[in-house]
């Protein structure tokens, strides 16, 4: 049988402003790197 990997992205800056992102490439906050 085979494997499945479910993997997250990290947390962006964005993210913890609950901004929504998906065209431009923001910078990983310390948490996320």
């Amino acid at each position: 049988m085979g494997r499945l990997y479910l993997v997250r992205h990290g947390q962006s800056v964005w993210n913890l402003q609950n901004r929504f992102t998906g065209w431009i490439d923001v910078s990983l906050s310390p948490k996320g790197v």
